[in-house]
């Protein structure tokens, strides 16, 4: 490719080299779970590590199912202190043995309006927390009852991802599918 430069009324011409960076991009997929036989093909590999900047906690609705919610309540916590509004939104589910499900959204704290477990930057219930926040900043996509995709999350908050060929997306995928088998098991059993 040629660029014309004008340079105190002189023309210089150089060529330059047209170099194609991998680029991280709202809705990339990262990869694909198979459930059922617990293998991972990664599409795009990337590198992940929380950089703790707290803005999914802060500017994000935090959606949590009945599962995420029975989870905490576990652990010593209350409904009311989980969720504001108890009238659900509804998700269809994309299979066909998964019933729809009801997601409300995190108990927000008035005035910062963050997630109301966000306690000195940290995640109070870490250990247990919504799936959603588990899996963050990437998405799922469900095929079938065994297959799944892996996305980066359709919003531009979470900075942390990096496009690189050394990535981590075998370790991310890893940890989704370890996520996933532990809510499909937790299900089962209520």
């Amino acid at each position: 490719m040629e660029l014309l430069l004008n340079v105190k009324n002189e023309v210089i011409k150089f060529n330059r080299m047209a170099i194609e960076l991998p680029v991280i991009q709202q809705g990339l997929e990262v990869g694909t779970i198979q459930l059922d036989i617990n293998t991972i093909e990664i599409k795009n590999n990337i590198y992940f590590n929380c950089d703790n900047l707290i803005e999914c906690c802060s500017k994000l609705i935090i959606p949590v199912t009945q599962y995420d919610i029975e989870r905490i309540e576990i652990n010593g916590y209350e409904d009311y202190q989980i969720v504001d509004n108890f009238s659900p939104v509804i998700l269809k589910s994309k299979t066909l043995t998964a019933n729809s499900e009801k997601i409300y959204p995190i108990k927000r704290m008035p005035y910062t309006n963050t997630c109301t477990f966000l306690e000195d930057n940290l995640c109070s219930i870490h250990d247990f927390k919504p799936f959603a926040c588990r899996i963050y900043p990437f998405a799922l996509e469900v095929i079938d009852n065994n297959t799944v995709k892996v996305l980066i999350h359709t919003d531009k908050l979470c900075d942390a991802i990096k496009s690189t060929y050394d990535g981590n997306a075998q370790v991310i995928l890893e940890h989704i599918m370890g996520y996933i088998n532990e809510e499909m098991s937790y299900r089962i059993v209520r």
